[in-house]
């Protein structure tokens, strides 16, 4: 894919910031402009106790490795809300890494949009990626199937989802933690978005063509039909 990964993304060592504790207490601000130099400071120290190697964009990159055990435990337990809210924390915290590594958070964060029915968030997570990011293999994969789901391309949606599961579960991609994390969240969405059509169309349809209903649903006919039977057994059962 044109992107591995590589030695960028491990944190830096941290320096303490070093303050004095003997020091008489200095009164604190009170006028506009006092606080307004408090402020400077503060800023000013923090970037003085910085490594001299630590740079805005490296802080950035830091962030991706370090989050990601979280996002894969959250996707695993089904903490979509929890995984949202951190996914987007760290990646707007970050927006202006142009790393591979980004796509670590940004793919877990579209995908589970996608799984909560939510497209055009999705679709903003990767409108700011920058150029380089934009012409990935991943990135674009992510891009087909977030705008086939918006514009309900039922056949493109399966199509897509399943040429996504496809590049990720290469032999030559590039981390197989990632990969396993977008193959589980493909396949969760796709049975999300089945199940969901599934009820829509029991609603708006009395009958309905099994030509149809395979477009809708992404499954040969064989499939649907035993799937029909299935909950019509349970529906007499229970």
């Amino acid at each position: 894919m044109g992107w591995s990964l590589d030695s960028e993304w491990c944190p830096a060592n941290q320096q303490p910031a070093t303050t004095m504790v003997n020091a008489p207490p200095t009164p604190p601000p009170t006028s506009a402009t006092e606080l307004q130099d408090q402020s400077r400071s503060q800023a000013q120290a923090s970037s003085s106790n910085l490594p001299a190697s630590t740079s805005p964009a490296t802080t950035g990159q830091e962030s991706f490795p370090a989050t990601f055990p979280l996002i894969v435990d959250l996707a695993g337990k089904g903490q979509y809300n929890e995984l949202l809210l951190k996914a987007e924390e760290t990646d707007v915290l970050s927006n202006t890494s142009r790393s591979p590594s980004r796509l670590f958070t940004v793919s877990p964060l579209v995908l589970t949009y996608l799984i909560m029915d939510n497209t055009p968030p999705a679709q903003y997570a990767l409108a700011r990626l920058p150029d380089p990011l934009q012409t990935l293999p991943l990135t674009r994969a992510l891009l087909d199937l977030v705008n086939a789901t918006s514009e309900r391309q039922y056949s493109k949606i399966y199509a897509r989802a399943e040429s996504l599961f496809g590049l990720v579960t290469q032999a030559d991609f590039p981390d197989v933690k990632l990969a396993s994390l977008i193959a589980n969240l493909v396949t969760n969405f796709v049975e999300a978005f089945r199940q969901r059509t599934f009820t829509l169309i029991s609603k708006a349809y009395s009958s309905l063509p099994l030509s149809i209903a395979q477009v809708y649903l992404g499954l040969p006919g064989d499939q649907i039909i035993a799937g029909l039977f299935y909950i019509y057994i349970y529906i007499i059962v229970y």
